[in-house]
């Protein structure tokens, strides 16, 4: 499966802390912000309309000495919560 970021979300480094804002939809109604720890942060650079989930979970296995089971959980939790919140969508690749 592969993922793109939204067109209706801000992305914004402040100090050490990464920062989503939605700009449309349910989230932007009830006004809210979403601040990435440091794994979350790593996910949302590497989606680009372009990686695989199986990317993804190898990115964060190496860049976090993680096993890949574990990069795994934290890869479908994170998704999840994005896909709710509309701030990533699923590309459908030819």
């Amino acid at each position: 499966m592969i993922y793109g970021k939204s067109e209706n979300t801000v992305t914004r480094r402040i100090a050490d802390e990464t920062i989503l804002v939605p700009l449309k939809g349910k989230c932007a109604e009830m006004r809210r912000i979403f601040a990435l720890n440091p794994v979350a942060a790593h996910i949302w650079q590497e989606i680009d309309g372009c990686r695989s989930t199986g990317e993804l979970r190898r990115s964060i296995a190496a860049s976090f000495d993680v096993d890949e089971n574990k990069a795994a959980e934290d890869l479908q939790e994170f998704l999840g919560q994005l896909l709710e919140n509309d701030l990533i969508t699923r590309v459908d690749r030819p």
